[in-house]
């Protein structure tokens, strides 16, 4: 049950009914703008009920049964941002940031394997992960249908996905066309990169195609949502690195190498996916899906993927088979973001995460070049 409230005394006065109902102390507070956004959802959301309610009004006694009291609370009006911003936030809604971070892990692999110098089948391959990512991860959020987007998501992330909501055909039209670019880019380089296109965009189906409750989706599993998103990317990066290697006329890497960077892009990837959580434990604790912020605590989860973080650099750097100029200028770029982690504020961590890769890509590529 949600109870909109569109004013300060009518608030005050429905907080002050329900915390003096014995059987509810503490109802649950959401800001006031997210009922518009479930309105323009069109979906009905499952608000779970711990306590029965009994003071309805007597025109919505039909209505009376166990729910949770959910009050809106009315919030101000966000202020008109500078334009700068509000692209930034646009790009953001569109999935460029995982776009970036994928094209970031597409780099790094191949600079780990030995293929450092940029070429024609290098830069089509890079390019083609990028939008690819791109596009799987913006079909993720606005889905095929708005009835499947998650509500979870809506809860953690309301301004994107009251803009995903209100341009979804755009959206989704921009995320095929992006898989298009992506598959043909990526033909340049292997025949086989269509089917890849489509097995990534399959992936995202099996991830969470739909809200919780509809059938088991891997999203909710414990562990597993994060080891499925390193498994699919990196395998991905994997497979384009293959690619790429095989169109150049004199290979240049070795399978321990390879092996070895696999490894470490598991490792990352897991990691980052972790830190991303931290920010939706909330939606995700209300929503049922288990994750390292919801089991362990936000602090513990962060604290423990930052020190991760920065002993997987040192790790790297003792990997003989990886090429000594990538090791040194990977190691250190990545320890040196690894160290600001901390002082990255929660609302701000899963857009860090996703850019600082690209910033390290940039850092690193330039470094290996004094090398």
């Amino acid at each position: 049950m949600v109870v909109g409230v569109k004013s300060i005394a009518s608030w005050q006065r429905t907080t002050a009914i329900a915390t003096s109902t014995s059987d509810l102390t503490q109802p649950h507070l959401l800001p006031y703008a997210r009922l518009n956004l479930y309105r323009c959802l069109d979906v009905e959301f499952d608000f779970r009920c711990t306590h029965p309610v009994s003071w309805l009004h007597r025109s919505d006694a039909r209505h009376r049964r166990s729910f949770s009291l959910e009050v809106l609370v009315p919030t101000l009006s966000v202020p008109n941002l500078p334009w700068p911003r509000r692209l930034i936030d646009i790009l953001g809604h569109l999935g460029l940031w995982p776009g970036l971070y994928a094209t970031a892990a597409t780099c790094c692999y191949l600079e780990l394997i030995g293929l450092r110098r940029p070429s024609e089948p290098w830069a089509s391959g890079v390019i083609a992960v990028g939008f690819t990512a791109t596009g799987i991860y913006l079909l993720d959020r606005v889905k095929f249908r708005r009835e499947w987007i998650d509500p979870a998501d809506c809860f953690a992330l309301p301004g994107r996905y009251q803009f995903l909501c209100e341009h979804q055909g755009l959206c989704r039209f921009i995320a095929i066309a992006l898989l298009g670019g992506g598959a043909f880019l990526g033909e340049r380089v292997s025949v086989w990169a269509p089917v890849a296109v489509g097995t990534g965009a399959l992936s995202a189906l099996i991830y969470a195609a739909a809200p919780k409750g509809h059938f088991p989706r891997i999203k909710d599993l414990p562990f597993l949502k994060n080891l499925y998103t390193a498994g699919g990317l990196v395998g991905f990066v994997a497979a384009a690195g293959c690619a790429i290697n095989g169109r150049l006329i004199a290979p240049a890497w070795h399978l321990q190498a390879a092996l070895a960077g696999i490894a470490l892009l598991l490792a990352r990837v897991f990691l980052d996916a972790a830190l991303c959580d931290v920010y939706d434990e909330e939606a995700d604790r209300i929503y049922g899906t288990t994750t390292s912020a919801t089991r362990f605590g936000s602090a513990r989860a962060r604290r423990w993927a930052t020190t991760a973080n920065v002993l997987i650099p040192i790790a790297l750097m003792m990997v003989r088979a990886i090429p000594f100029a990538a090791r040194a200028g990977w190691a250190t770029v990545w320890l040196g973001s690894s160290v600001v982690l901390p002082a990255i504020s929660t609302e701000r961590l899963a857009d860090f995460v996703d850019v600082r890769f690209a910033v390290e890509a940039i850092l690193a590529t330039a470094a290996m070049r004094w090398f």
